[in-house]
């Protein structure tokens, strides 16, 4: 009990300090430190207004995170695609799965009128609409801000039955999260790179089977394909052979 106790105040710590870093983050942006105070808004709009009138391109991104669910490390594999304008602005959707099964909780189950409590393993997938703004881009490095991400999702726990020792699930319950993010990113070749972020997921909802504490920072550091510049790559002229412009 007393080492269960631990760390959970360690998770709190943890989880206390990198949500401290992230509002550090998201006050250095909007206090104009990273934009001049006085023009920031003027560029800004802009900057927004020249892009969204350029042609988009597509692009795609893997994006594996870490986060905390309740007491647990929760690491997730996920893919993002969608439209980049002028390299300024992207609106993506996403899916992403939670990928290891270290998230156990106790579960109540009743079985044929026997009810008894089992561990559950937690099932958690979702999609995601995102809206990212590029607010620092000089090679190697690229900075940026996503205000915006929305994810609708579905969790629910694999355990052992008891009367079949066969492996089942919980019902499914809707998950819904608010996921604001910075991200880094330093080009190491030209289709190469290293990756980092920093953001706040924010459950808003409630489940009645699903009792985890999905708020939570998020963080990761990674190696990075652009996928993108490996099409160009591949396909200097386009698939049709044509040159991209």
């Amino acid at each position: 009990m007393k080492l269960r106790a631990l760390q959970k105040i360690c998770v709190l710590v943890k989880n206390r300090i990198l949500s401290k870093c992230f509002l550090c983050l998201v006050g250095i942006l909007l206090s104009g430190v990273v934009f001049p105070v006085k023009t920031a808004e003027a560029q800004i709009l802009d900057t927004i207004s020249y892009s969204l009138a350029q042609k988009p391109k597509l692009f795609l991104n893997f994006v594996p995170f870490n986060s905390y669910i309740s007491r647990d490390i929760a690491n997730f594999s996920g893919i993002r695609a969608g439209l980049n304008f002028n390299k300024r602005i992207k609106f993506g959707l996403g899916y992403f799965a939670l990928t290891n099964s270290s998230v156990v909780s106790p579960v109540l189950i009743e079985d044929d009128g026997v009810a008894y409590e089992t561990s559950g393993e937690l099932n958690f997938h979702f999609f995601s609409v995102t809206t990212e703004y590029i607010f620092y881009q000089n090679q190697p490095w690229q900075l940026s801000f996503i205000p915006l991400q929305l994810g609708f999702g579905r969790a629910g726990y694999d355990y052992i039955r008891r009367s079949e020792f066969k492996r089942v699930a919980t019902k499914r319950e809707s998950i819904l999260i608010l996921h604001p993010d910075f991200a880094a990113q330093y080009s190491i070749l030209e289709w190469l790179g290293l990756g980092a972020t920093l953001g706040y997921r924010v459950s808003l909802n409630g489940s009645k089977i699903v009792q985890e504490d999905f708020n939570s920072p998020t963080f990761s550091l990674t190696l990075k394909v652009f996928v993108d510049e490996l099409y160009k790559i591949a396909f200097p002229n386009g698939l049709k052979g044509k040159k991209d412009s």
